[in-house]
């Protein structure tokens, strides 16, 4: 289940947040993963804290989806999300699927 947040600006200020370089999963991301389907999101993973979020570019609201502790444990789930195959391709729901069921 999505849980959309607000106080992005805040809670990405954090200062293991803000110190920690991230991993980007592109910006091209809907709730439901409809091409016409707005607004968009981008989701990065936080490589310091291992969270794994999707924020609203200007809109400041925030979703996160996981704590992974390595970046192989976030690749393996992110498996697919290029893929415009993939069901989890630009697909926040279906991702947040995926991982509650990991």
């Amino acid at each position: 289940m999505l849980q959309i947040q607000t106080g992005y600006q805040k809670w990405v200020n954090e200062p293991k947040r803000k110190a920690s370089a991230e991993v980007d999963f592109g910006a091209w991301w809907t709730l439901h993963g409809g091409e016409n389907e707005y607004p968009r999101w981008r989701v990065s993973w936080i490589i310091r804290t291992g969270e794994l979020y999707a924020v609203q570019p200007g809109g400041g609201q925030h979703i996160l989806l996981g704590v992974f502790a390595s970046r192989q444990e976030v690749e393996q789930a992110m498996n697919g999300w290029a893929d415009p195959e993939s069901p989890v391709y630009h697909n926040l729901a279906a991702l947040a699927e995926r991982l509650e069921e990991s």
